[in-house]
């Protein structure tokens, strides 16, 4: 219970960082920040493990990269269900997918 906690805490770290240091992406602050991770994980969870297993022809072909499109798609979701964040265009959603993937696995490297 522990290990998810600071799972979405750090993922709300990662995201609040990258909303401050990215252009097009706001955040009114690190809480909104944390209801961002928490609201991205449980779709992640959810509709990313049922998008993941439709698609799962399409992600071995690609060699997983069909993955960044899932996490992009959770990420507008996202974005559409939070007040107070906010991210401008489709291709500062694709990258922020692809930071997020590589600092949430980063993060569950180290930790």
């Amino acid at each position: 219970m522990l290990d998810i906690i600071f799972r979405i805490l750090s993922l709300g770290l990662v995201i609040f960082v990258l909303a401050k240091s990215m252009r097009g992406i706001t955040v009114s602050g690190y809480s909104t920040a944390v209801l961002v991770a928490l609201t991205y994980a449980l779709a992640n969870e959810t509709l990313g493990t049922l998008l993941s297993l439709l698609t799962m022809p399409l992600i071995i072909v690609t060699i997983g990269t069909f993955k960044l499109i899932i996490n992009t798609l959770l990420l507008l979701i996202t974005d559409q269900l939070i007040d107070g964040f906010q991210i401008k265009d489709l291709r500062t959603t694709f990258l922020m997918a692809i930071l997020i993937t590589v600092s949430h696995t980063i993060l569950d490297w180290t930790f």
